[in-house]
Parts: C-alpha cells; structure tokens; sequence
C-alpha cells in the first residue's frame, strides 16, 4: 500500500510538472506570436517606409530633372548646369544658400547702378533746368538794372524838364501880366514835405514900381485884374497842353473895355502861336469890335437874343 501511495504521489507530481510545462510552453507560444507580430508589422512599416522613401527619391529625380532643365534654358547657348550626381544634400542646399545669396547681391548691384543712372539723369536734367532758370534770373536781373537805370535816367531828365517848364510858365505867365502893367509870377514847389507839389501865384499891381503891392490872394485883386490874372494863368499852361480843343467861358468877367481889348489880342496871339487845334471862347459881351482890325480868319457865332416875353 505504501509503495502504490508512493506512485501516486510521483504520478501526481508528473502531472503537475507536465502541466506547468504545458502552461510556459503556452505563454513561450503567445510571446513568440506577438514577438512575430510585432516582427510583421515592423516588416510592415519598414516596407511603408521603403516605398515612400522609392517614391521620394523618384519624386527628387523628377524635381532635379525640372530644375536641370530650368538651368539649362536659363543658361547661354552652349553652357551645361554643373554634373550634381553623388554629392550630398546638405552640401547642394548650402551651395544653393550661397548662390541664392549672391544672386541677391548682383541684383542688388544691378538695382543700385540703374538707379544711380536714373539718379544721374535726373540730376542732369534738374541741373539742365537750373541752367535755364540762372541764365532766365541773370537776364531778368539786367533788365531790371537796365530799366532802374533808364528810370533814373528819365528821372533825373524830368526833374529838369520840370523845373524848366516851371521857368517857362512863370516867365509867359509874367509877360502876359506885363501887357496890362502888371508883373506876376508862377510859384512851383515840387518838394515840400507831403510830398505833393503845390502851386503859388504871386501878383504885383504894377510892373514898374517896384513899391508896388504884391500878393499871393488873388481874391485881393479887383474884378477886372482878377480874370486877366486867370486868362494870363490859362495862357502861361497851354504851352504845355497838347490837345485838341482849348476853351474859355466868360473869361472877359469884369473887365473894362481896356482890359478887354488887351485880353482878346493876348488870345489871338496865343491861338497863332499854336498851328493845330481849335480855340472856343464864350462871352456873354459883343466882340465885333474887337476884331475890327483884325484881318486873320476868325469866326463869331452870336446867339439869339433871349425873349423879352
């Protein structure tokens, strides 16, 4: 009996052995089987990998062969792009770093020297204008100089012209005024202080006594010797007055038949002295006997008599 239960204890013990045997040879199964599909699909991706790396390297060769046949057409006739076949990446892309880089600064010198030609012309063309307008201003400052200098010239000139006219006025003024024993004398100031000239008429009474009155009022003077002192005035300026017409109204106001006659012929004188123009002169007083002796052209034109009614 003890031997049997031996046995069984060593069958038993067999058993479990064989079991447990069993059981790692199972799980060494699994782990294989997931050490194989691991296997499998790191094959997997391996060959993923292998065929997108085939298709990369085709896409490169196409890209290459683009780009080699860009740089052939954008060579000159006759020139080939340089043989890249075996050099590295790394080396071809820092070899096209630096030949983009020194394309720039071609370019850059290129931009540079066309706009230092643009530059250049638009100098030239600014300088050319300011040319022109230097030669424009030195003209325009020699006119100028030449119109002062003319303007001081004409200045000075009719300052004189001024003075002798003054003279002249003054003098005829005093020769009409001496027909009638009277002395005069015309006053010119062209320089007083608000710079306007002014006129003053001196008169004397008498041409011959020189104690005689004189006066600058010619309200002073009588009725008579105030208009011959007015038409002498008017007589003296004509020489001066290039118009057509000169006309007098009642410039006989006053006056006696002496001074009246003396007036008249001083206006006859006047009107032969000057060979262009007409002479009108109104008088409300008859003056055909003033021209009774007179044998030269004249021409009365008498009014109506007004009506008594």
């Amino acid at each position: 009996m003890t031997e049997l239960k031996t046995d069984a204890d060593a069958l038993m013990k067999s058993q479990e052995e064989a079991a447990n045997l069993i059981n790692e040879a199972f799980r060494a199964k699994q782990k294989a089987g997931k050490r194989l599909e691991l296997s499998r699909k790191a094959v997997t991706a391996i060959e993923d990998k292998r065929s997108a790396g085939v298709a990369h390297v085709e896409e490169l060769k196409a890209t290459a062969a683009d780009a080699r046949d860009a740089a052939t057409n954008a060579l000159p006739s006759g020139m080939e792009p340089p043989d890249v076949t075996g050099q590295k990446i790394d080396a071809l892309q820092h070899k096209l770093e630096r030949w983009k880089k020194k394309r720039k600064q071609t370019k850059n010198v290129a931009a540079s020297a066309l706009d230092e030609a643009v530059l250049k012309g638009s100098l030239d063309e600014a300088q050319a204008v300011l040319n022109d307008q230097e030669t424009r201003r030195s003209n325009v400052i020699a006119d100028k100089d030449a119109l002062e200098k003319a303007r001081k010239k004409r200045s000075k000139q009719w300052g004189k012209d001024r003075r002798s006219m003054s003279e002249e006025a003054s003098k005829s003024f005093d020769e009409q005024m001496r027909l009638r024993n009277l002395a005069g004398q015309l006053n010119f100031d062209h320089n007083n202080e608000d710079h306007k000239s002014t006129l003053q008429i001196m008169v004397k009474t008498s041409s011959v006594d020189e104690s005689s009155n004189e006066t600058t009022n010619v309200q002073s003077l009588s009725g008579g010797e105030r208009s011959f002192t007015t038409m002498a005035f008017q007589i003296a300026l004509w020489t001066f007055m290039d118009v057509p017409f000169r006309c007098m109204d009642e410039f006989d106001v006053f006056m006696d038949d002496t001074f009246r006659r003396q007036a008249v012929n001083s206006l006859l004188q006047a009107c032969d002295r000057t060979q262009s123009g007409q002479f009108l002169f109104l008088t409300p007083q008859d003056m055909s006997s003033m021209l009774d002796n007179d044998n030269r052209t004249r021409h009365i034109f008498k009014m109506p008599d007004p009506r008594e009614d």
